[in-house]
């Protein structure tokens, strides 16, 4: 992998003789790091929004939405676990003693979650304007839930989207 992650060398006091696990604070500090970072909020968020929706309304509502809300917490909580996977090997270096390509791994892997991702927000957005068409309706189904997961899902493929593309960058550049 690129040296794009390395903040400098590490101090005398962390260095281990035998190249071991070095924690790397500067990595958050750096573009990829902060971007990271806020993917991991962001998917977090849209993944309580929806969670909380589907605590607050009625189990015949949920199943009127026919396996959709099941769908985005999908596509929201496994990117949220592998980016999560994937900061802290970062953080503490552990990537460089994996013989993967973490530039080409990572893009492909963001661009496939923020397809599924736009998809599920998409379906969540069609389902909140359905129903917010019917004040009653839009009461009843927590239109307004939906319509927040929809806009925190559309941000989070915004984000993995802005990462899948620093990756190309790093994984092209020479």
């Amino acid at each position: 992998m690129s040296e794009a992650y390395d903040t400098g060398p590490p101090p005398a006091a962390a260095q281990s003789s035998d190249g071991g696990i070095r924690l790397n604070p500067g990595f958050i500090r750096t573009p990829p790091g902060l971007l990271l970072l806020i993917n991991l909020v962001l998917l977090f968020l849209s993944w309580c929004i929806m969670a909380g929706w589907r605590g607050e309304v009625h189990w015949t509502v949920e199943n009127d939405f026919e396996g959709g809300s099941g769908f985005y917490l999908a596509t929201t909580l496994i990117p949220w676990f592998i980016l999560l996977v994937v900061f802290v090997l970062m953080l503490f270096n552990i990537h460089k003693k994996i013989p993967i390509n973490f530039p080409v791994t990572l893009m492909l892997n963001c661009v496939i979650w923020a397809v599924l991702l736009f998809i599920a927000s998409c379906i969540v957005g069609a389902k909140a304007d359905k129903w917010n068409g019917h004040s009653s309706l839009c009461e009843v189904y927590a239109c307004n839930h939906l319509g927040a997961a929809c806009a925190f899902g559309i941000f989070s493929v915004v984000g993995l989207g802005v990462q899948a593309f620093l990756h190309f960058r790093e994984w092209r550049s020479p």
